[in-house]
């Protein structure tokens, strides 16, 4: 292990403050630095530092002020690596030095008795249909009341709500920002999907105030599981005989609705003889799309949708092209 501890974050209620750090190893509790290689100031005057404790377990480093701090007043910290004064650097187990820390923002937390709250508002899923399909992750952004420890949201603090019929996963939860999570959900199988903070989830704020749960999203997420098929292809010429340059109108009707944006010119091709060629694409209802083809030569047509064609539901499931889907005649 080479990597050397990174400061995460701090928090100070009264006389105690605490400092997070993140690392693939333990902090070292036999090498703490001294008081003296921290300077704490409580609106721009310093504050003594008492003692130092150093936690290999939580990986934290925690201050004892000579005086408590005042509910509301901006504090910072900042630490300055031994190597470069007295007394013994803040290391992890592998020796790895912690950084110096110039004069870093503390929450402080002192009197907060206040519980987060979380408004079914600020869990947002950023799909503005709320219809997904099978495969896809949908990012939640959830956005409570104040600033949470981290550390006490993990993705068992997510889940489906009652009444979902989806199958789903959560694949991650990460923190934005101060009280702001992103949580990561895949959904497995169709049906409808909610999130929830479940009742056994046990989130709080820096100061250890928890959340009151369960928070059930007002949203609700369709998984549709099912690919658009072809329905028919309807043209307009009744004893199928054309002439060079005349044009034959098409109607093609899928079994649900489709993206309209996945369908163009290229997704259409003649699997006759005939030069051909196609305009007018329109969509004149939800999965009925309209169809000019051109005749410039002799021979036969046959409209065809390829293999290469792209074509999904409003979802994203595909068209199955493979083979090739052609009219009739």
């Amino acid at each position: 292990d080479t990597t050397s501890p990174v400061f995460a974050s701090a928090t100070v209620d009264g006389t105690t403050l605490t400092l997070q750090y993140s690392d693939a190893a333990s902090l070292d509790a036999s090498n703490a630095p001294v008081a003296a290689d921290f300077t704490v100031q409580e609106n721009g005057s310093t504050v003594t530092v008492s003692s130092v404790s150093v936690d290999e377990n939580l990986n934290t480093v925690t201050l004892t002020l000579a005086s408590a701090v005042s509910a509301g007043t901006s504090v910072t910290v900042a630490y300055a690596d031994a190597d470069a004064g007295t007394g013994s650097p803040l290391q992890d187990m592998s020796g790895n030095d912690a950084a110096s820390l110039s004069a870093t923002s503390v929450s402080n937390v002192t009197g907060d008795v206040t519980d987060p709250t979380l408004a079914v508002s600020q869990i947002v899923d950023g799909d503005a249909d709320n219809l997904v399909k099978v495969n896809d992750t949908i990012t939640y952004t959830v956005t409570f009341s104040e600033d949470i420890d981290a550390a006490t949201v993990t993705t068992a603090d997510f889940g489906l709500a009652s009444g979902s019929t989806a199958t789903a996963t959560i694949a991650s939860v990460t923190e934005v920002s101060a009280g702001v999570f992103e949580v990561a959900v895949t959904a497995t199988g169709a049906g409808s999907l909610t999130l929830e903070v479940p009742a056994s989830a046990v989130i709080t704020d820096v100061a250890g105030n928890a959340l009151s749960v369960p928070v059930v999203d007002s949203d609700t997420i369709t998984v549709d599981g099912v690919d658009p098929t072809l329905s028919s292809i309807a043209d307009s010429d009744a004893d199928d005989a054309v002439t060079v340059g005349e044009t034959v109108q098409y109607t093609i009707t899928f079994s649900e609705d489709i993206d309209a944006a996945s369908v163009s010119l290229a997704d259409f091709d003649n699997a006759g003889t005939a030069t051909v060629v196609f305009d007018g694409l329109e969509e004149v209802s939800a999965g009925v799309f309209k169809l000019s083809a051109t005749v410039s030569s002799t021979g036969t047509l046959q409209l065809r949708i390829p293999k290469t064609a792209t074509i999904t539901d409003v979802a994203g499931n595909a068209l199955d092209v493979d083979p090739a889907l052609t009219d009739e005649v």
